[in-house]
């Protein structure tokens, strides 16, 4: 583990069908409950403020820059999400296949039967 992280706590009620996703996918990564949502935060931070930002356009009277620029980021946020859900399905199967094949790989394998006529 890196040095003590710095940043300010926050209290949050996740919904309870959330919990038991986020409980598994911590422990499939072996990592803390807080750590993974803290790390899934800090993922779409760059998408926060592109939102941000285009509800400001709004609010400031650009309509037209502010809904394109929100429904751009939305897709945008929608495609990494997807993209990263990929790549974390393929960083677990690695880790949980890895173990299997060496473990078939060190197991001798049996002679086949010959066939009885």
């Amino acid at each position: 583990m890196g040095g003590r992280l710095t940043g300010q706590r926050m209290m949050i009620t996740v919904p309870k069908d959330v919990v038991p996703l986020v409980r598994e996918l911590a422990e499939m990564q072996g990592i803390p409950e807080a750590t993974l949502v803290r790390n899934l935060i800090k993922e779409i931070a760059p998408m926060m403020r592109v939102a941000i930002e285009n509800l400001r356009k709004l609010e400031q009277g650009d309509t037209i820059a502010g809904l394109m620029g929100f429904s751009a980021a939305m897709m945008r946020m929608q495609q990494d999400l997807a993209a990263q859900g990929a790549e974390s399905f393929d960083e677990i199967s690695k880790a949980i296949l890895e173990p299997q094949k060496k473990a078939r790989a060190k197991t001798p394998r049996k002679a086949p039967k010959k066939a009885v006529s």
